[in-house]
């Protein structure tokens, strides 16, 4: 278990590298509470995060590859930059997190929640229209806080779509056919999402 005091050896170790930096490769951290962490440049290859509180975490730059963090709560974390190689993020609450340049290549993203997520532009895409943003991989398309299959939502009824918000008919008729030209135009590759139907 990351301890307290690693944390203020790693946070002196990004300051002017008086520290220690936080290199937990194959370490037990299922369930671990580290919200608000600044875990930037961690080595966290192959840890086990299952579960996890990580919201808030600043992951930036870190070294996730291979880990473990299916059912992890990543709502917020930063993980721009962070190499996610082959880890498991089935199940995951990506919401709101940063992924920006984040290297997503063989990740298991089966069943996580990327509402509101800021894409890789890879396996991840994303963008803003008006309140809601929108992120999509290869077979899921999440706009605020409705994550569907792409072909629910190209074949989208208008009773369903009016049922999730009182302005989604509005938005929909403005944007949707819009986002889905975009999703055409643009895909994501290499990930598969598992939605309900």
């Amino acid at each position: 278990m990351i301890t307290p005091e690693q944390l203020r050896q790693h946070a002196d170790w990004l300051i002017d590298g008086s520290g220690q930096r936080i290199e937990a490769s194959s370490a037990n951290l299922r369930y671990a509470d580290l919200c608000y962490a600044n875990l930037r440049y961690a080595d966290l290859r192959g840890a086990n995060l299952r579960g996890a509180n990580l919201r808030y975490a600043d992951l930036s730059s870190a070294d996730l590859s291979g880990a473990d963090l299916s059912s992890a709560d990543l709502r917020y974390a930063d993980l721009s930059s962070a190499d996610l190689r082959g880890a498991d993020l089935s199940g995951a609450d990506l919401r709101y997190a940063d992924l920006r340049y984040a290297d997503l290549r063989g990740a298991d993203l089966g069943g996580a929640d990327l509402s509101g997520a800021i894409g890789n532009m890879r396996e991840i895409k994303s963008a803003q229209f008006d309140q809601w943003t929108v992120a999509w991989s290869s077979d899921v398309l999440a706009i605020g806080c409705q994550q569907h299959a792409i072909t629910k939502w190209r074949n989208a009824d208008p009773r369903w779509i009016a049922a999730m918000d009182s302005s989604a008919t509005d938005w929909w008729s403005r944007y949707g056919e819009l986002i889905l030209q975009l999703i055409d135009v643009s895909p994501a590759t290499g990930v598969v999402l598992e939605v309900a139907a």
